[in-house]
């Protein structure tokens, strides 16, 4: 049986502003998918008032997950002279260092974090990131069920743990977790994917084709989801219907052409062997 490896953890974004108009306007641009848009109000709100401490670590956040990590540190510098003992400030940098593998930098930045509020599950969630990247499980369960404890309602914490016992062979406990993620949030395209490759790895082929269904109803551009299928179908026997969820899969993404190009040759051989 063939896999496909594109299991990916996923940082939480630090947001929610709610008792600011103009960072909440920032918010639902970002949560529309409209980043850009998101920066340059925040950019244009800092012009009127450039000791907003949470508008720059907002737009910080945003940077990060833009790829735009010197202009974060940017932000997250002025931030710090407004005020040093905020925790985003570190949580966010600690984000940072998670972009560029620096995981013992992250695990400080998110300790002293901690320091200042122990509530904050995301920032326990990012923590158990950094320390299972660092090799240390133990202290990454840990992380990841206070997290859970402090906050059962966040969809990508389950993912995340998920994706941990999945990388410690425990794909059954990966499914519980994947699972909760997509009860969660059911229209979350990228954790109905990695639940249905968690079957498709333990060789439930059908149910993960059926899961991969899912994702494509909710996204039918996402050439992913197809290429994921095409694998299930492949694993499967299906080999024609395989190559044409490859041949549409890689056309919505060309970029996944060289991680299904075997499934490809094989699947046009086993074709020609049978006729």
């Amino acid at each position: 049986m063939k896999t496909l490896s594109l299991f990916i953890f996923f940082l939480v974004p630090f947001t929610s502003f709610a008792n600011d108009d103009k960072l909440k306007e920032a918010e639902e641009l970002f949560s529309s998918g409209n980043i850009e848009g998101a920066i340059q109000l925040l950019t244009d709100h800092l012009t009127d008032s450039p000791d907003d401490i949470n508008a720059y670590l907002l737009r910080a956040d945003y940077y990060s997950l833009s790829g735009k990590l010197s202009l974060a540190a940017e932000d997250l510098i002025a931030a710090e002279k407004i005020s040093d003992d905020h925790p985003r400030i570190y949580s966010i940098r600690g984000n940072l260092e998670m972009l560029v593998d620096n995981y013992n930098e992250a695990i400080k930045n998110y300790k002293r974090s901690l320091e200042i509020d122990s509530t904050n599950a995301v920032v326990l969630n990012s923590i158990a990131i950094a320390y299972f990247k660092s090799g240390k499980s133990s202290d990454c369960m840990k992380y990841f069920e206070k997290s859970i404890e402090l906050d059962s309602t966040n969809p990508d914490t389950f993912a995340n743990f998920g994706l941990v016992l999945f990388y410690s062979n425990d794909t059954l406990g990966a499914i519980k977790n994947l699972t909760k993620a997509v009860e969660l949030n059911p229209a979350s395209v990228k954790n109905i994917i990695q639940l249905g490759a968690l079957y498709d790895n333990i060789g439930e082929h059908n149910k993960a084709i059926t899961i991969y269904n899912k994702a494509i109803d909710y996204d039918p551009e996402n050439g992913e989801a197809y290429c994921r299928r095409g694998i299930a179908k492949f694993n499967s026997g299906e080999f024609k219907g395989a190559l044409y969820d490859f041949e549409t899969g890689l056309k919505l993404n060309p970029e996944l052409e060289d991680q299904v190009k075997s499934y490809i040759e094989d699947a046009e051989k086993y074709i020609e062997e049978k006729e």
